[in-house]
């Protein structure tokens, strides 16, 4: 630790705060001075929870509900993780009857001997017990198989409840199983039992953690089903998760360190979850043919089993940052999957069109797939490329795909052969794409010259926030970027990328744009002078 901080190159006389729970930490540490944080006066106490529940959209601040909430924030004993968690229930909560409920159920809190750990592991409790469906529940126990401070990822993890089943829209409900899943992480993240929210650019939650202490709570209440182990070199750790029946399993080992096949006996067969991190083994997962999520990750394995394929009821597959590059023919008979996450494929396999429950396909390298309009579930497509007619995918095949959503990247528009028939691709029905790529290969001069027709038959839809066009060869923009009447379909756009165009003459009136908040504009070499039109101004 000495060596990593010396590298930080700090002045004379810098200092370092570590805080710790542990008072044995602290003496580690050597410390020169130690701080004990103290709980929190009662009105400070009291000042935390009013931020928290008495807000826009909250329970009015009664004298009724004052009082009672008094009481209650007492019991906290000054403890902020329990007064956020008993607040941001509370927030939920408009009639004094409902808080009277709550307030006899805190009352065993008065115990003078319970620790504030006690205190917070109690509100996280009562908050998860008020938690509205059981649904919502599994989700948070589901949450306890990562190690403490992980930082989840808001699609994978809800990509991950519904391979597991805990997602199951009500009869008559047009939303997604992802929507309710983002449901379930919002609830969560209001009731403190999920924390710390990263947004990207658009305001979308993409990552958060759940606090170390929250953490110890679902382990209880997903009663052993859930169990990740820090080395697999303890054979009797696998024994441990044999003897509790673990139903969802993450071994996390070295890099350069092997699962052996002798430990891996010790698993149930039953297993519904298993991730690898760190490991290079993976030669007899088939043994779980009951497993419905397989991830492996920062592992050097480079061969899926073509025993793969008997895993029916496998849903999510993650094999991101490992070095398999090719899928076997079988695993096309994995008909019950839902999401795939690869980095880089050779080549697609023939029958790909048979995953027709297949709902996210991640892939970070640009592919061509044909018979993808076969694959009506599917919501994410990270990336397509257009081949030339007859060698792969054209644009027209996206014409039903109107479930996508998120972001969607087109390379190749160079291939497109009959650019009339691009605006059968229906982008400006997908309501739901976010982010929308267009790219032509750069630097190729026998590009077709039908480049406007193309870019004119991709008109996105109104909801779009984000636009990138590269290597377009064109003087001049489509339409619906340029005339004023058909630029209000990019009303919400919030970023705008242009790039590579060596042909354009004039920028869009971007301005005009209410909400726009980048615009990365390069290697536009033929554009002389910017007027007053870019900047959407009416006078010269």
């Amino acid at each position: 630790m000495r060596n990593c901080l010396l590298g930080i190159g700090g002045s004379k006389g810098s200092k370092i705060m570590v805080t710790t729970r542990s008072d044995v930490v602290a003496k580690v540490m050597r410390t020169s001075y130690c701080h004990h944080l103290q709980n929190l006066s009662d009105e400070s106490s009291w000042m935390l929870f009013e931020k928290i529940v008495f807000v826009d959209g909250g329970p009015t601040g009664t004298q009724a509900l004052v009082d009672i909430g008094r009481r209650i924030v007492r019991r906290c004993g000054g403890v902020p993780l329990a007064i956020k968690a008993i607040g941001h229930l509370l927030n939920f909560k408009k009639d004094a009857w409902e808080w009277s409920e709550i307030d006899r159920t805190t009352q065993i809190w008065n115990n003078p001997t319970s620790s504030g750990m006690d205190r917070a592991l109690s509100a996280i409790k009562l908050s998860y017990d008020y938690l509205p469906s059981l649904s919502l529940k599994q989700c948070f126990a589901a949450c306890s198989i990562f190690p403490k401070d992980t930082l989840l990822q808001k699609d994978k993890l809800v990509q991950m409840w519904m391979a597991q089943g805990l997602i199951n829209p009500p009869k008559g409900s047009h939303l997604q199983m992802e929507d309710i899943g983002g449901n379930h992480v919002n609830m969560l993240l209001q009731r403190s039992l999920l924390q710390n929210p990263e947004k990207d650019l658009f305001n979308n939650i993409t990552l958060f953690k759940m606090h170390d202490l929250v953490h110890d709570f679902p382990l209880q209440v997903s009663k052993n089903h859930c169990f990740n182990m820090q080395d697999e070199s303890h054979h009797e750790q696998i024994e441990t998760v044999n003897d509790i029946k673990a139903v969802h399993l993450m071994l996390i080992s070295g890099k350069q360190k092997m699962i052996k096949k002798e430990n891996l006996k010790g698993i149930p067969s039953k297993l519904r979850t298993l991730i690898l991190n760190g490991s290079a083994y993976l030669e007899d997962m088939t043994s779980f043919r009951y497993l419905s999520t397989l991830i492996v990750q920062d592992s050097e394995v480079d061969i899926l089993p073509t025993a793969i394929g008997e895993m029916k009821l496998l849903r999510y597959l993650d094999i991101v940052d490992t070095w398999i590059s090719r899928l076997p023919d079988s695993f096309t008979m994995l008909y019950n999957l839902q999401t795939l996450r690869v980095d880089y494929l050779e080549e697609i396999p023939k029958e790909f069109r048979n995953l027709i429950n297949l709902r996210n396909f991640y892939m970070e390298r640009n592919f061509s797939l044909s018979g993808i309009k076969q694959l009506t579930n599917l919501q994410t497509l990270s990336e397509i490329k257009v081949m030339r007619e007859a060698e792969g995918f054209q644009l027209e095949e996206l014409e039903h795909s109107d479930k996508l959503r998120g972001k969607l990247k087109i390379s190749g528009l160079e291939n497109v052969s009959h650019p009339e028939s691009t605006g059968k691709a229906n982008l400006w029905r997908k309501s739901n794409i976010q982010m929308l790529e267009l790219f032509w290969r750069p630097y190729i001069e026998d590009h077709n010259h039908n480049g406007i027709e193309i870019l004119e038959g991709l008109k996105p839809h109104s909801n779009l926030k984000s636009l990138t066009i590269e290597g377009f060869r064109c003087s001049s923009f489509p339409s619906w970027m340029v005339t004023k009447n058909h630029l209000s379909g990019l009303y919400n756009l919030v970023k705008i990328k242009l790039g590579n165009m060596p042909y354009c003459k004039q920028i869009p009136a971007l301005g005009d744009l209410p909400y726009l908040q980048v615009i990365k504009i390069y290697k536009l070499g033929s554009v002389e002078c910017i007027g007053s039109e870019f900047y959407g101004c009416t006078k010269q």
